[in-house]
């Protein structure tokens, strides 16, 4: 593994929703340090003065994947599986499945299900069991307070909500963001409308794109936080929040 030292970069700090000015020292794919003041190494060191660095995203069909790898690799997260589609992996950590299927089996499994492409009643979901709703308003009937649907559960429970920011409009995009709790909402696609991106802080875009799925599939804390011994993912953003680089495993992608 290489060692390299990020330096002058304004690096995002979860635990804080800000940025921080430092240099990043990454070491066998891993954070090794993070520095406050400069320090002299004797490593290779790129200088991002103005620069932004944000833990890589990782939602599931890759937000920003131009600009980056996923950050998690089949070993590290198994595979993502939409069982509606007849497809199936025995390693699959995360899947999207309807009433037709042993949703019970999968999680005596362990695998997390997200319940999608069904216009079943908000009495049968709980019946049935689920960790989460989505993609919504795709093949899903509309939230309807007389005839309560996935919607309905999807606003009415403290569950997940995956969202196929691709097929929704954006007024639609921002009454969620308002309406679901924060560490709930869960965005999936490959772009993202200009006018929700101003909108919307960058914290929150991390949260939507890439935490949440952490969350979800409750993977170690060395994952997605920019922390020392925290396995070296992320991407480096200019001033536009338009992706420059992506590092995964402490590994330049581009």
């Amino acid at each position: 593994m290489s060692e390299l030292l990020l330096k002058n970069a304004d690096i995002y700090v979860d635990e804080r929703k800000v940025f921080l000015k430092a240099s990043l020292h990454i070491k066998d794919g891993k954070i090794f340090d993070i520095y406050s003041r400069d320090k002299d190494l004797a490593i290779k060191t790129i200088d991002l003065d103005g620069k932004m660095i944000i833990p890589a995203f990782c939602s599931v069909r890759g937000l920003w994947q131009r600009g980056a790898s996923h950050a998690l690799t089949k070993e590290d997260l198994g595979t993502f599986i939409d069982l509606t589609q007849n497809e199936f992996d025995a390693d699959a950590k995360l899947v999207i499945a309807n009433e037709r299927h042993d949703i019970e089996d999968l999680r005596q499994k362990g695998v997390k299900v997200i319940l999608g492409h069904t216009r079943i009643g908000e009495e049968m979901i709980e019946r049935i069991g689920v960790d989460g709703i989505g993609p919504l308003y795709y093949d899903m009937p509309p939230y309807d307070p007389y005839r309560p649907g996935p919607v309905n559960y999807a606003f009415d429970h403290d569950t997940y909500v995956l969202v196929d920011i691709k097929d929704m409009p954006i007024a639609s995009l921002k009454f969620l963001c308002k309406n679901v709790a924060f560490d709930r909402l869960i965005f999936i696609g490959d772009h993202l409308d200009e006018d929700l991106k101003t909108d919307l802080s960058l914290s929150d875009l991390i949260a939507y794109t890439s935490m949440n799925i952490y969350r979800l599939l409750d993977l170690p804390k060395t994952f997605g936080k920019l922390l020392r011994g925290n396995r070296a993912d992320f991407l480096i953003l200019d001033e536009n929040r338009e992706i420059l680089s992506g590092i995964i495993k402490g590994e330049v992608c581009r």
